[in-house]
């Protein structure tokens, strides 16, 4: 089965119209709408004689080939731009139906968010400049509630036992549950 450019031309021009139909927004009605609005495209696709005829369900998929094989043009021509390397320039090109199917998916779907900073080098960077510095962190201080202040709760020794705070001291860690050893118990003799 073949699709003709000019059946191309109506999915576009529909979807510049209506949205990515493969998209639907709004919840149960956004998708009962979007479904309506895909019968309608089939029965436009199937109308023009150049090409062949469809169900519904063949369109959508003829849809979304035709925006994933343009996302991944747009990215291979978007990575060799930005590429470094001596390498020939790529000699293929954007058509322009494939650059309004791009402006109906949002450019950031070939090219990547350009706000978001790339990971990698940057973090290795930092930390081999922490690890050239001569750190001397402590292990935690053991706090003693009787004389100074938690800096946790900010309060004194005296203040927990007043009217109104809590009667008891803050809960100390839980300790780990006890384990018991397994010892096998010996058989019982059967009774035949």
């Amino acid at each position: 089965m073949r699709t003709s450019p000019t059946q191309f031309v109506i999915m576009v021009e529909f979807m510049e119209r209506n949205g990515d139909l493969a998209k639907p927004t709004g919840g149960p009605r956004g998708r009962q709408w979007a479904t309506n609005k895909w019968r309608e495209l089939a029965a436009k696709l199937n109308c023009d004689g150049t090409g062949d005829s469809r169900t519904e369900e063949k369109w959508r998929k003829v849809w979304t080939d035709f925006k994933n094989n343009t996302k991944r043009k747009a990215a291979k021509l978007n990575r060799s731009m930005t590429g470094t390397g001596g390498g020939p320039a790529l000699k293929i090109s954007l058509t322009d139906l494939e650059l309004r199917v791009l402006a109906i998916m949002g450019e950031q779907a070939a090219s990547g968010m350009n706000t978001i900073p790339e990971v990698g080098f940057e973090h290795v960077e930092q930390e081999v400049e922490l690890a050239s510095q001569e750190v001397d962190i402590n292990p935690v201080e053991e706090i003693d509630f009787q004389r100074e202040p938690s800096p946790l709760l900010n309060i004194w020794d005296e203040d927990w036992n007043q009217p109104g705070t809590s009667q008891e001291q803050p809960p100390r860690a839980p300790t780990p549950p006890q384990t018991r050893k397994w010892t096998p118990q010996p058989k019982k003799k059967s009774q035949n």
